[in-house]
């Protein structure tokens, strides 16, 4: 696992196991959006409306398996548990990091 994620991410991944909403959002701004099984969620409100039916709502946590990134852009694979049929499940997720927040994150699994 690569130990020097950018901060942002590295609090994504704490306040997912968590379950903190408040830190989750954090992360992001009103420019951000979030690409989920083929569905985007932009900005603040839209995102925690995911976040509240379809991650932290769902008590998702990540198990990480393999990160790799450098600068703006950073890959994690990772198993994923939480209130959700068929689990654990792996998944992966591609971030990209702008002035310390997530700008983007598409989550694929």
């Amino acid at each position: 696992m690569l130990t020097s994620l950018a901060n942002p991410i590295q609090k994504f991944i704490e306040a997912t196991n968590d379950h903190n909403m408040e830190a989750l959002l954090s992360v992001f701004n009103d420019s951000s959006v979030v690409s989920d099984h083929g569905r985007d969620f932009s900005g603040l409100k839209e995102i925690k409306e995911w976040a509240d039916t379809y991650y932290i709502g769902m008590n998702v946590t990540l198990e990480i398996k393999e990160a790799t990134g450098t600068g703006d852009n950073y890959f994690i694979s990772a198993v994923v548990t939480g209130d959700f049929e068929g689990g654990p499940l792996p998944f992966d997720f591609h971030f990209s990091v702008n002035n310390d927040v997530i700008a983007a994150l598409k989550i694929i699994g």
